[in-house]
């Protein structure tokens, strides 16, 4: 590695008033561009004005202006080594000898942001406040960007349609988008009218709705090619979403398009495709999982790497060895597991293993094969600790696969 840098002339004088020869301080690599989670070693020199240059690195002081980006890790076999972490952005490194002083900057190409996609336990539902689901603790964890795309109660069509895996149309009222960002009414979705639709029909294609909540939702894409944002709103009983629309209104600006009949909707989800995903879906659909299964498939071939974890189905309070839930969702994990080898996360086992054996519920949860109580919010969802268990399993395997 160079050991040219950025170099500061500065004249010295010893410390009883003699004369010291001058000296400038150079550290290096300079202006040096980097991948996020790099190790790197920096050298300090010192250049004397008379002739000859000596490595201080040992003697010099070295520190970062953001250790969140970048750490030393310097032992004295390896004097100036750093590492980075998977947040990218620019950080200046100062070296300090002798009252010298030299800097350069090091730019750190971020990692690649990990996408969630899940229903409410990758939403973070029955987390404490303060940001505890399990997408943020793994941002944390990997100190990157880990984006939440969970909604609540969703099915795993329902998931996949919004990232893309399973094919949408949209058939719009009239045939027509009109101009200038005015919202047109989508009367079918994949050739099913949206009046009448329930969480009863299977598939679901209410990609937007949540039968939990009247959450207005949005979804910028393009249907027949014409870009715009995708807009579901509901009223009525909040378990049940018994008025619910689905609309669609072009850009600003855009002229009025016609359209030749149900047009194909592709969600802006394309910059996520070459980025890490982790899908968690099918507990509220686990009772059809060739429906599951197929749903998963097409959002792992959706994507243009094959960076991706599928987590396991899991089964709640009530759904302990012997039940029909219990026989059901376990074949369906073997079915992904089977899938998926080493890229299916048995997060379920995880959980049950992290019971607390001096908590009764927990020993009787524990013996039924169940998450346990103590890591759960109510009887599915899981508290801030059971999503750290969560966490803490899925960044593991990113991190196994360097990526």
């Amino acid at each position: 590695m160079k050991r040219l840098g950025v170099v500061l002339m500065l004249l010295g004088l010893s410390a009883c008033g003699g004369y010291q020869p001058s000296f400038s301080l150079s550290i290096g690599p300079d202006n040096a561009t980097v991948q996020a989670y790099a190790t790197l070693r920096f050298f300090v020199t010192q250049n004397v004005v008379d002739g000859g240059s000596f490595d201080v690195t040992k003697n010099a002081v070295l520190k970062s202006s953001n250790t969140k980006l970048l750490a030393f890790s310097s032992t004295s076999t390896t004097p100036g080594q750093a590492t980075t972490t998977g947040y990218g952005g620019d950080v200046t490194v100062t070296a300090q000898y002798q009252g010298h002083i030299a800097s350069t900057t090091v730019h750190i190409l971020p990692a690649a942001a990990v996408n969630a996609w899940g229903d409410n336990l990758t939403f973070g539902s029955g987390a404490a406040p303060g940001k505890t689901d399990y997408p943020t603790q793994l941002g944390t964890l990997l100190t990157r960007a880990v984006v939440n795309f969970g909604v609540v109660g969703q099915k795993s069509t329902q998931i996949a349609m919004r990232q893309g895996g399973v094919a949408t149309t949209l058939t719009i009222d009239g045939n027509v988008l009109p101009a200038d960002a005015a919202a047109a009414a989508v009367t079918a979705i994949n050739g099913q009218p949206v009046v009448g639709m329930s969480t009863v029909q299977d598939p679901d294609y209410r990609l937007l709705s949540t039968n939990v909540n009247l959450t207005t939702r949005t979804l910028a894409g393009t249907v027949g090619g014409f870009h715009g944002t995708l807009t579901r709103t509901a009223a009525g009983a909040t378990t049940l979403s018994t008025a619910e629309t689905y609309s669609f209104a072009q850009d600003a600006g855009a002229a009025m398009q016609a359209l030749a009949g149900p047009a194909p909707f592709v969600p802006d989800t394309q910059q996520t495709l070459g980025q890490v995903a982790v899908f968690w879906m099918g507990r509220f659909n686990y009772s059809q999982p060739a429906q599951v299964l197929q749903d998963t498939a097409a959002a792992v071939a959706y994507l243009s790497n094959r960076k991706f974890l599928v987590l396991s189905v899991l089964n709640k309070e009530g759904e302990g060895q012997g039940t029909p839930a219990y026989a059901a969702i376990a074949q369906l994990n073997s079915q992904l597991a089977a899938a998926y080898g080493a890229q299916f996360i048995d997060v379920r086992a995880a959980l049950v293993a992290a019971y607390d054996p001096t908590n009764a519920q927990d020993l009787l949860d524990h013996a039924a094969d169940v998450p346990p109580s103590s890591l759960r919010a109510d009887a599915l969802d899981l508290n801030s600790k059971g999503y750290a268990v969560v966490a803490a399993a899925v960044g593991a395997a990113i991190q196994a696969n360097g990526w």
